[in-house]
């Protein structure tokens, strides 16, 4: 069976964070040398059978397995200080099975608009079966992370916050890096994505017996439902080659006992908060390119000068979207760049905190090097433009 934050036999727990896992003994690093995969064929039918299991999870279960996540109102507030929950925030539970962590957070804060999808259908009928007896509107879909529906995912609207509870150790590892690609359409540009799941030697990948390994930190339960173990470098990773910023990733130690059994386990679990960066009409965030200083042709040979090429070029291809967009009128416009940069410049002409908001400091610096560049005598569409344009005029007037 699937094992969760908490225990449910547990009668207390002690909760540390920390940058670092535990240290295995002698014994445990034994266990693990020892461990042998599975067939390729046991994994591949796993593979194929990852949602079937999963449905039959809920079918068996219902909704009693896990319990309502209301620690989640205190993590929240930890990991994001600089958002004021009690705005009309869109909100998304990514892999939400049946609701745990949406339905406490409708208690927090009514006021939120409450989406959620999952690839269980079972699961995602459990979850519009109880709000429909809460009286609660949540915009729900049968929705596979890894192989996105997109008449489905049309359903919702790119969110001010998503969570993802124990959901990337379901998925083969194979699959990470585009789940969380796929997941970047869902967040509004400067949302965040908060994040928890199993970490490396947590004391449920450590008791797995014989035949569970599929590969490394990668095991299936008795049940057939899956689950990965991470490390905090391996996360970061995955989301910061995927268009999002960390902002905080640590381990959680969680020592759950149970004085009843005179049981002690050390749960280990990581939980991070990452930041949707601005995307340039499918260009993901850049920093400032470096002018090219003329070259010798030995230099070039060797390839020193090709990645300021490079960053000069895709600097220049975001520009050039954004002036189309600027001043393109059509609605209907065929150019999906166009489409994407209207939404980020709509975004910052309304946004009340683009000091503090990452997608407009980022639109501003496109704006800024747009600026340095415009020749336009008149008022130029670019958004800033008009605030920009004089200060490398002035720049330029002192120089000379």
């Amino acid at each position: 069976m699937p094992s969760e934050e908490i225990v449910e036999a547990a009668e207390s727990s002690h909760a540390s964070t920390a940058s670092l896992p535990r240290l295995l003994t002698d014994d445990e690093r034994q266990k693990l040398d020892v461990e042998v995969p599975v067939s390729e064929f046991q994994r591949a039918k796993l593979e194929r059978e990852a949602q079937k299991n999963w449905d039959k999870f809920y079918l068996r279960n219902k909704d009693n397995f896990f319990k309502d996540r209301h620690w989640s109102k205190t993590d929240l507030e930890e990991l994001c200080p600089d958002i004021d929950f009690q705005k009309a925030l869109k909100y998304l539970e990514a892999g939400c099975g049946v609701g745990n962590m949406l339905f406490p957070l409708t208690e927090y804060f009514p006021n939120w608009q409450f989406h959620g999808f999952d690839f269980s259908k079972n699961a995602v009928k459990l979850m519009d079966d109880r709000a429909a007896e809460m009286n609660l509107k949540v915009t729900s879909a049968v929705i596979d992370l890894t192989a996105v529906d997109d008449a489905e995912a049309t359903k919702f609207p790119e969110c001010d916050l998503v969570s993802l509870i124990f959901v990337l150790s379901a998925i083969n590892p194979q699959k990470h890096a585009s789940t969380i690609a796929a997941l970047r359409r869902f967040v509004t540009p400067g949302g965040s994505v908060i994040a928890r799941d199993y970490a490396i030697y947590d004391h449920a990948m450590l008791r797995f017996g014989r035949g569970a390994k599929l590969e490394d930190r990668f095991y299936v339960r008795q049940d057939g439902t899956r689950a990965y173990y991470f490390t905090t470098d391996e996360i970061r990773e995955l989301f910061e080659s995927n268009g999002f910023k960390a902002q905080k990733v640590e381990y959680l130690h969680r020592q759950t006992v149970n004085h009843q059994k005179g049981l002690s386990v050390q749960r280990i679990f990581l939980q991070g908060r990452f930041e949707r960066l601005l995307d340039y009409g499918g260009f993901v965030e850049m920093k400032a390119p470096r002018q090219i200083e003329p070259s010798s042709e030995e230099e070039v040979a060797q390839g020193r000068v090709v990645k300021e090429v490079k960053i000069v070029d895709k600097t220049q291809r975001c520009m050039r979207i954004l002036d189309h967009s600027s001043t393109c009128q059509n609605t209907k416009c065929s150019s999906i760049p166009c489409h994407r940069m209207k939404v980020i410049i709509r975004h910052s002409r309304e946004c009340q905190k683009r000091r503090d908001c990452a997608a407009c400091r980022q639109l501003i610096a496109l704006c800024f090097q747009h600026a340095s560049q415009c020749n336009e005598k008149q008022n130029c569409e670019v958004l800033y433009c008009s605030y920009l344009r004089p200060i490398f005029s002035d720049s330029v007037e002192k120089a000379n």
